[in-house]
């Protein structure tokens, strides 16, 4: 799915949900496992954007969030 260009942005999408998920369960888990909720965050923290971007070519694209309400 990645070599195909007509893809690419389908596949960053896809992986910006999977890393949301990932960060959501290192939140809900911090009371019950909070060693592993640590290292989760620190594992997502890790991760530039460069190296997003070395990864994925130009199939990522970064989301702009506005001021909560």
């Amino acid at each position: 799915m990645i070599k195909d260009p007509e893809k690419q942005a389908r596949v960053g999408e896809v992986l910006h949900h999977l890393l949301e998920v990932v960060r959501t369960l290192s939140r809900l888990l911090a009371p019950f496992m909070p060693d592993t909720a640590r290292e989760l965050s620190a594992m997502l923290l890790a991760l530039s954007d460069d190296a997003l971007k070395a990864a994925l070519g130009s199939g990522i694209r970064r989301r702009s969030y506005g001021p909560c309400a």
